[in-house]
């Protein structure tokens, strides 16, 4: 919040909830400028008084410059461009200067040397330099003026009080946007001094400043939004009493301490830039103040100590921190734990406040803050990717009155507001950015809302990058089908990233079409492509996947896999032997075939055969440098035996590759030897057997002879005694 103009006039300070003869931020009840119109000024000449009888005869108000019957100046427009519009010194009688318009002067109203003064109920504007400056004086009352735009030149106050030391109040003025780059109000070289019930906002350097003022009072000032520290108290300025002071939203301290001996009771600190309360010093009671939100300079999301305690001694007590307001199971309105104040030199509230004090009656609702995680930071800017779970603390209004909640997101880094959420009582909300563009000038705001319509605002301080999307790595090899070994280049396209960030890539390997994963090399990897030694695999595999995964810094992450399963071949293939029909042989020759050896590396390969009849602890060579892949091998020189086996090497040049060998499949090799005694009965045999063959062979022939004669007489016989009946029958018809 860089402004408090919805604070200024009303809102605000008008409350009063004490019983006492000054109230403290009271502020504008005694004085209203519409009763005195500009109309009502009287155009007036700059005013000098230099004794007490000029004072008489520049008293147009009347007076006696008693007590009860001071002098008055009244109701004068004193609009001039160089000069003093009103300087009064050296003079002892009571007056008042008041009423008075004053506009474009060097120095506005100047006293030097003068007791018993009053300046009320005037405005004060565009002054060169102070609009009030109070030199070597004594029981001055400065009550009820409006002094803005003034110190227009460099390193001058709006208001200075100097070398006075008795009874200067400050009191009911209203200061605001006044410049200089020196304090609005500026106290130095005095004692037993008051600043009681003003309102200084809006001006460029520090609200008050103290420098050797001993014996002092600084109560019930609505201190607001000043460049730098709300109030500077310097050194030599022993003995003083902060209370009552509302020191808000200031660009740097609420406090500096550079003296001794304070008292800093029932103030409310709220939201100043740096520490509520830093500097240096010792005895220090600071008891039954209010601490809110105040720096937040280097904790954009979280807030900092609200105290420096790195070089000041002090009591702690009573106090309301804003971020310990539990537990309190005895309900005493004191939290159960010890709030621990500073981090170098550590001190501890042994009271702290459930509930904030009434000592300032400032309406106000504590930030949303968001609960700091891994994800939210609390210095930098942080990465928003899918549905992000946005959690925040409860806020308190200092009235009590009830809270909702809203989340809001900006794709502008700001400058426009989007609400993404009901207005709820939960404490968190589901921000879903699957929907949203990607882009890096997204923020967040929760604002937590009154019942009366008054709400307060976090809202992130960084740009927050909204990030999804992320195009696939594209690979150019292997992208399935291919037989790989050796060093073998992996390569793919170059991901470009649509925000600009930096990607990176990782890749891994599966050997069993993508069920289970492997990284190839932790590392990542900043090129698109990665020399993959396939030597280093444990075995051959036909089954292989490669998936590649580009990776943004804010983790991100896409992949892409090749389109189907290659092979990587480091070792040959063995031959494989094709099984014989049958585990024995009886012929004198075998026709070994075998399927080829597969070379990756497609060298000409050779086959030498070897049998073997110990199980394999002696090979003998059957032949060797065979291109073939099948051998007729004549085994008619080969002893019988039962447990045979084979095994084929494949080679390249002389040197052997891989084999196949017959493990515990045996053959059997039985050579054929004939028998005279058997052939004998087999001859015998077969002679009894032609014999009985040709014996039933002739024996059919000659009886189909026969048979067939007999069928061909019959036949004959037939044909004729048919010829014969025909002729009778001719005959007869004749």
């Amino acid at each position: 919040m860089k402004r408090c103009r919805t604070f200024h006039y009303f809102y605000f300070l008008i409350v009063i909830l004490f019983n006492c003869t000054i109230s403290p931020l009271s502020i504008f009840n005694d004085f209203n400028r519409s009763n005195f119109p500009d109309s009502s000024y009287i155009e007036h000449a700059p005013i000098e008084v230099s004794n007490d009888a000029e004072l008489a005869i520049a008293a147009n108000g009347g007076g006696t410059g008693d007590i009860n019957d001071p002098y008055i100046i009244e109701n004068y427009n004193i609009t001039i461009t160089t000069g003093n519009a009103i300087y009064v010194h050296d003079t002892t009688k009571h007056f008042r200067i008041e009423d008075c318009l004053v506009v474009g002067a060097e120095q506005g109203i100047l006293f030097h040397n003068v007791v018993n003064a009053t300046i009320k109920n005037c405005t004060i504007h565009d002054c060169i330099a102070q609009s009030i400056r109070i030199d070597s004086s004594s029981d001055v009352l400065v009550i009820n003026n409006t002094l803005y735009h003034n110190a227009l030149a460099n390193g001058v106050s709006a208001l200075l009080v100097e070398n006075s030391y008795q009874n200067i109040t400050i009191q009911k003025n209203i200061l605001y946007e006044n410049k200089g780059n020196d304090a609005c109000i500026k106290i130095r070289d005095c004692a037993n001094q008051s600043i009681i019930n003003n309102s200084i906002y809006d001006n460029y350097n520090d609200g008050i400043e103290l420098g050797a003022c001993p014996d002092f009072l600084i109560y019930g000032n609505y201190i607001c939004n000043n460049t730098y520290t709300g109030i500077d108290i310097q050194t030599a300025s022993p003995n003083y009493n902060l209370s009552y002071n509302a020191i808000v939203h200031n660009g740097q301290l609420g406090i500096e301490l550079g003296a001794e001996n304070g008292t800093i009771a029932n103030n409310t600190f709220y939201n100043n830039t740096n520490y509520a309360i830093a500097g240096d010093g010792q005895n220090f009671n600071i008891t039954f103040n209010n601490f809110v939100e105040n720096n937040h300079e280097q904790y954009h999301v979280g807030f900092g100590d609200q105290v420096a305690t790195q070089d000041i001694e002090a009591i702690f007590k009573h106090n309301f921190w804003f971020d310990l307001v539990e537990p309190d199971t005895d309900e005493d309105g004191i939290v159960d734990t010890n709030y621990k104040i500073g981090s170098e030199i550590v001190f501890f509230d042994e009271f702290p406040h459930t509930d904030p004090h009434d000592c300032c009656p400032f309406s106000f609702i504590t930030k949303p803050l968001l609960i700091t995680t891994e994800l939210w930071p609390p210095l930098y800017g942080f990465t928003v990717k899918g549905e992000q779970l946005i959690e925040w603390n409860s806020s308190l209004d200092f009235f009590s009155r009830d809270i909702t909640y809203s989340f809001w997101y900006s794709d502008n880094a700001g400058e426009t507001w989007i609400r993404d959420s009901d207005y709820m009582a939960s404490l968190s909300h589901v921000w879903n950015t699957n929907s949203l563009d990607d882009g890096l000038n997204y923020r967040i705001r929760i604002r937590a809302n009154s019942t009366e319509d008054f709400y307060s605002d976090f809202v992130t301080e960084y740009d927050i990058i909204v990030h999804n999307y992320l195009p696939s790595p594209q690979l150019i090899c292997p992208i399935g089908g291919e037989v790989i070994y050796g060093e073998y280049l992996v390569d793919w396209e170059d991901v470009i990233d649509p925000l600009g960030f930096p990607v990176n890539y990782t890749v891994q390997i599966s050997y069993d079409g993508g069920d289970q994963w492997l990284f190839i090399d932790w590392k990542e990897l900043s090129e698109s492509e990665f020399l993959f030694d396939t030597k280093k695999q444990t075995e051959n595999s036909c089954n292989v996947l490669i998936k590649i995964t580009a990776i943004t810094p804010d983790g991100l992450e896409s992949s892409n896999v090749t389109n189907s399963v290659f092979a990587i071949v480091n070792d040959v293939i063995p031959p494989w032997l094709i099984p014989f029909k049958g585990r024995r042989v009886f012929n004198d020759e075998i026709m070994i075939e075998w399927l080829p050896a597969i070379d990756p590396q497609k060298r000409s390969l050779t086959y030498d055969i070897f049998y073997s009849y110990n199980d394999g602890l002696n090979w003998i060579l059957i032949a060797s440098n065979l291109t073939d892949t099948k051998y007729t091998w004549d085994i008619s020189n080969i002893p019988e035996r039962k447990t045979y086996s084979l095994k084929i090497v494949a080679k390249s040049g002389n040197q052997p590759l891989t084999s196949y060998e017959m493990y515990q499949n045996y053959f059997e090799i039985r050579h054929f030897k004939p028998n005279p005694l058997i052939i004998m009965f087999l001859l015998i045999g077969l002679s009894s057997v032609g014999g009985i063959v040709f014996w039933k062979w002739y024996n059919n022939r000659i009886l189909r002879n026969i048979g067939q004669s007999q069928k061909k007489s019959e036949e004959i016989h037939i044909i004729e005694e048919e010829k014969s009946h025909k002729d009778n029958s001719n005959n007869i018809t004749n």
